[in-house]
């Protein structure tokens, strides 16, 4: 196993998954228990991903990309991503 470019890496508050971002557009969610891959989020941005939270709950994913997109992802059998949140270019920290 080969992990490249590696920006964020969080592990789920129940221990259940492992979720890392990287340059490469992708978000990859790894099984702890069976320690492997079990899903990939393929260009989930069309820049590299930099910021990465899981939420309280474990079911949602929250990443922020280089293309300045906030992203929600559902973390479940079937990983669909809900539509982006506005643009926050805007909120640039001066």
């Amino acid at each position: 196993m080969i992990l490249e470019n590696i920006r964020k890496l969080v592990i789920t508050s129940n221990d259940e998954y492992v979720i890392t971002c990287a340059d490469d557009k992708t978000i990859k969610v790894w099984d702890m228990e069976e320690r492997k891959l079990v899903h990939t989020f393929e260009e989930a941005h069309s820049g590299g991903i930099w910021a990465l939270a899981v939420t309280s709950d474990n079911r949602s994913i929250i990443s922020g990309s280089a293309d300045k997109h906030i992203k929600i992802w559902e973390l479940g059998p079937y990983a669909i991503p809900h539509d982006d949140l506005p643009d926050l270019s805007h909120n640039k920290v001066k």
